[in-house]
């Protein structure tokens, strides 16, 4: 949101507003369409065709991508290729991100441009570390069940996006108004999608907004309350006492929502064959922790 900002007011004022806004809506809903029809498809398909292992974010690039690139022929190449093609990605998304930060800080602080950058090279050094190491070094460390990398990730695209966009929807509506902002439009062409536009901010993008807010703060919740529920239920209760008690109501809800809600079997049923380590995004080795599990609790 901030690069949408930042560069919008470099824009000349005789520029065609709304031309340029349709022609970034055509060519980035063409080029996300059409990254879903190849990837989606390759993974999906690499995944058997259960479709909670597909996941998103970093551990789409980072973890199951690559197992697709190295099923398939010229396998490596292409990874390489795609690996470089996300580098200058990165690099290109980089120098606008930064450009965001260091206009703000000259704005704000009234500092010079050269030393706006050096901070910002600093804050880009610190974080980026951080979050390189997410899946390495520092991969013990876990912020609401997530590690740096996706922590961030949750944080930027999930939280802190749909909060940017639901406070320019305030502004336009409660600070500039939004006829001064059809006046802004209209001073390069005529603003033909008028009413359409007063109908999405003032309704449709508030409300859509908020939704993918709260989807995405409470998907992360529910992941954090569940696992903390599992533990305290594993600690207080002995393999002997599941058995006596899979009829209580703590057991048989536990049970129906682990087992019997999402199809799938008992942990006593596990034949440790791996397939769950391979896609598991947390790099958890999964054969070993359930011995662990039942030598506590077996004695």
């Amino acid at each position: 949101m901030g690069i949408l900002y930042t560069y919008g007011s470099y824009v000349r004022k005789d520029m065609d507003i709304e031309r340029s806004t349709t022609q970034v809506e055509i060519f980035d809903t063409g080029i996300a369409i059409l990254a879903g029809l190849m990837i989606i498809p390759a993974v999906f398909a690499f995944s058997g065709g259960n479709p909670e292992t597909l996941q998103a974010g970093p551990s789409l690039m980072f973890i199951t991508l690559p197992k697709v690139f190295a099923s398939m022929g010229f396998g490596t190449a292409t990874g390489i290729v795609f690996f470089i093609l996300v580098l200058l990605a990165a690099l290109t998304s980089a120098v606008s991100l930064m450009e965001t930060s260091v206009s703000t800080f000259m704005d704000e602080l009234h500092w010079s441009r050269k030393k706006c950058c050096g901070l910002m090279v600093v804050i880009m050094i610190v974080l980026g570390t951080a979050s390189s190491m997410g899946y390495g070094l520092l991969d013990f460390i876990r912020i609401f069940g997530m590690n740096f990398l996706d922590f961030f990730d949750f944080m930027t695209n999930s939280v802190m996006m749909p909060l940017a966009a639901l406070a320019t929807c305030i502004l336009i509506l409660r600070v500039v108004g939004i006829d001064g902002m059809e006046k802004e439009i209209e001073q390069s062409s005529p603003f033909r999608r008028k009413k359409l536009y007063r109908v999405f901010i003032k309704y449709f993008a508030p409300i859509c907004l908020i939704i993918i807010l709260l989807s995405s703060i409470a998907n992360v919740w529910e992941l954090s309350v569940c696992k903390k529920y599992m533990t305290l239920f594993y600690k207080e209760c002995s393999m002997d006492q599941l058995q006596d008690k899979r009829r209580s109501n703590c057991t048989v809800h536990q049970e129906e929502w682990l087992a019997g809600k999402h199809g799938r079997k008992s942990a006593n049923e596990c034949v440790k064959c791996g397939k769950w380590e391979e896609v598991c995004p947390q790099h958890i080795k999964i054969r070993d922790e359930l011995e662990k599990v039942a030598a506590e609790l077996l004695g």
